[in-house]
């Protein structure tokens, strides 16, 4: 998951050329980094504060219940910037997940079977790359 400071140039990049005042401006930072802003090491709090439910993972009832059950606390701009915590921490995990699955299984490999390794992936992830280029041209 990103860190904070990574939330932040997130927030700052999805908010590029949006006019907002500085009260919108400082709510929506606020909620891009609220999740993280408990003791996120306790799995119980960070489940909490990321609308994750055991054994389900994350639960978009849990963060439209909070949305509802604070909505008059915070701002709207609040609740869209913790909405993009949540999807970039979302999207981040099944990127890792995604490229980075592999690295599962070589715990046991030897330098040059890593090697192997390496190279099969970066071929196929290449290919793939090259075909989604020229499907769009």
């Amino acid at each position: 998951m990103p860190e904070k400071y990574a939330h932040i140039l997130i927030a700052k990049k999805y908010l590029y050329g949006m006019e907002l005042n500085l009260l919108d401006l400082s709510d929506f930072f606020l909620g891009s980094i609220y999740p993280d802003l408990f003791n996120i090491t306790n799995k119980d709090v960070f489940y909490t504060s990321h609308f994750i439910k055991e054994g389900k993972g994350f639960q978009l009832s849990l963060l439209n219940e909070f949305c509802i059950n604070n909505y008059s606390k915070f701002s709207k701009y609040f609740f869209e910037g913790v909405r993009l915590h949540i999807f970039s921490d979302l999207y981040v995990k099944k990127t890792i997940d995604e490229y980075y699955s592999f690295f599962k299984d070589t715990i046991n490999y030897s330098d040059s079977d890593l090697v192997d390794q390496l190279i099969r992936y970066n071929k196929s992830q290449i290919i793939s790359e090259l075909k989604i280029l020229k499907e769009n041209k």
